[in-house]
């Protein structure tokens, strides 16, 4: 119900749908599913401008990611993390969470810099095609934030590098 409420734009019902899961999710001890609501309320948090609330869930979600050891979700977390970060304008550090999260899902890719994306071949082998598609253009938007606000053309070069990985998968 909270995912369907924050595809719709409507994050305050989410964020509700999503406080009354977490306790039951906490005695169950489901990690994997306490660390996807952390995840989206935090999300939640973000889009609704309620930033400290969403840092403390980001921070309990990759927590709980972690713990878990599922690729899929720890780099949903990192993404998350990037969305918040690119929220509060520090575009260099929404890149390394974006990066963080490609790391995350994609086996044997070890990025030297910020910059570097995954090859096509190793995209072919990521837990979720999808997922990183749209970690590649969350990655590129915020190179291009930080390329205008740095002047520099080679961010703009690696925004375009992304954005060409991104369209080829």
């Amino acid at each position: 119900l909270a995912l369907a409420y924050e595809q719709l734009g409507q994050f305050p019902q989410a964020i509700t749908a999503s406080k009354q899961v977490v306790d039951w999710l906490t005695e169950l001890d489901d990690c994997e599913s306490l660390s996807l609501v952390y995840n989206n309320l935090a999300a939640s948090y973000v889009h609704n401008e309620q930033l400290e609330l969403a840092k403390e869930l980001l921070g309990k979600g990759l927590a709980a990611a972690e713990a878990c050891q599922i690729p899929r979700i720890v780099a949903q977390s990192y993404n998350h993390w990037g969305e918040y970060y690119h929220k509060i304008g520090d575009q260099q550090t929404a890149v390394e969470s974006f990066q963080k999260a490609l790391v995350s899902l994609v086996p044997d890719f070890k990025a030297s810099d910020w910059q570097n994306v995954p090859t096509l071949e190793q995209l072919r082998f990521s837990h979720s095609q999808v997922d990183a598609l749209v970690y590649l253009s969350d990655h590129a938007n915020s190179l291009v934030q930080l390329a205008l606000t740095e002047e520099d053309e080679n961010l703009l070069q690696a925004a375009l590098q992304s954005y060409y990985r991104a369209d080829a998968l």
